[in-house]
């Protein structure tokens, strides 16, 4: 019996993949939650990507004929007719251009680092992966979403054969169907840094011009006998300077201040200005599969550890790393590009989305992203402005 299935064509193979999305057929899962909507066994379905997101937008609704027929089996009556209707055809906000550089960016990146030898090691470096996002902080559009390593969505069209499939899930290989971009959950690092600042500044703990001394080695308080170490020694610079040169002394002590203060009612502890900034949940963008990312607190370190009691208790250390963007903390690199578009924003948060528009076979518009503030917050114009000029500083 001749029959007819949906065929996608894709021109630029591995570009975008994971934001577009890959066919497969229904699960029995699947099709037990969505037979009421007309889905059948042996459908294909989007498994991943605006494909999935955007499935019943996508795939249209099939035609239907009821006849009359004699006792041979041949049709004597139409009784009834519902022409098929084809599917919306979807428009992103992903820019060729944009993204074919980006891609080509993050592949030539790791395998620099794959290249790179460590004199104290000389194996490779390991450079799993990578990840990097685009997004126009004024509607939430996502330019340019990839994630290294990717893969070819030609490979299933028609059903991805048995060898392909095990390779794209060989750990050897490093889980290239990863969205890395939404799913990788690490700890932020230096950027998260931008956190700390604008949280002691908006609590009165600190000021731009602020004087620190970085001699290289932290030792206050509780880390004289477990001193921190930043990557130089910066000697005297302010806190405006301290963003620019990233010095981890400047962050470490006010990481100090934020646990000194905790319990005195003074102002909001350092993971609850991380909350403030969106960190610690999804970001709601229009992708399957998005992780919350993790920010720590007394509480949480305490349940994680339940079953280790000597390892419950929340220490300067904890903060302190936090400070910085290490210990505990998990965020994805969506969130931290989300992060600073707030910024740029003035504080206000516009949800995610690569959808830009639904059109139907005639062009006409017929469904389009809507810009969604999904949070604002408050802060002091002069003193954001002065971070985002220290951060310019950073770059140049």
């Amino acid at each position: 019996i001749a029959d007819t299935q949906p065929v996608r064509e894709y021109p630029y193979g591995s570009l975008a993949a994971h934001v577009v999305g890959y066919l497969g057929e229904i699960s029995p899962e699947i099709l037990k939650e969505s037979r009421k909507k007309g889905y059948q066994a042996g459908d294909q379905i989007g498994l991943s990507g605006v494909e999935r997101t955007y499935d019943e937008q996508l795939r249209g609704k099939v035609g239907k004929k009821k006849l009359e027929v004699d006792a041979s089996g041949n049709s004597i009556n139409e009784i009834s007719k519902v022409e098929a209707r084809s599917g919306a055809n979807l428009v992103t906000s992903i820019d060729l251009d944009v993204q074919t550089l980006v891609e080509a960016a993050l592949k030539t990146g790791v395998d620099a680092a794959r290249a790179r030898q460590d004199p104290e090691s000389p194996s490779k470096y390991q450079a799993t992966g990578a990840a990097a996002v685009v997004m126009d902080p004024r509607n939430g559009e996502i330019i340019a979403m990839s994630s290294y390593p990717t893969f070819n969505l030609n490979d299933f069209v028609g059903g991805i054969s048995e060898k392909d499939w095990k390779a794209l899930n060989d750990p050897k290989n490093q889980f290239p169907m990863n969205n890395r971009a939404i799913m990788s959950e690490l700890p932020p690092g230096s950027t998260f840094k931008v956190v700390t600042a604008l949280g002691a500044l908006e609590d009165q703990m600190v000021l731009l011009n602020s004087p620190f001394e970085c001699n290289h080695v932290f030792t206050a308080g509780a880390f004289k006998d477990y001193p921190k170490y930043c990557w130089s020694t910066h000697h005297r610079l302010d806190l405006f300077n301290g963003i620019v040169q990233s010095c981890d002394i400047v962050f470490y002590t006010i990481g100090y201040q934020f646990y000194a203060r905790q319990g005195t009612g003074q102002g909001r502890p350092l993971w609850e200005w991380a909350r403030e900034f969106q960190l610690g949940h999804k970001t709601g963008i229009d992708l399957t599969s998005e992780m919350n990312g993790r920010i720590p607190n007394p509480e949480w370190k305490k349940e994680f550890n339940r079953d280790n009691p000597e390892y419950q208790t929340w220490y300067p250390g904890d903060t302190v790393n936090m400070a910085i963007g290490q210990g505990d903390i998990l965020t994805t690199p969506l969130q931290i590009a989300y992060l600073y578009a707030g910024l740029a924003n003035g504080g206000k948060f516009v949800r995610p989305h690569v959808m830009r528009q639904l059109r139907d076979d005639d062009g006409r518009v017929t469904g389009k992203a809507e810009v969604e503030t999904s949070a604002e917050i408050s802060l002091n114009p002069q003193m954001l402005s002065g971070v985002v000029q220290a951060l310019t500083g950073v770059v140049q």
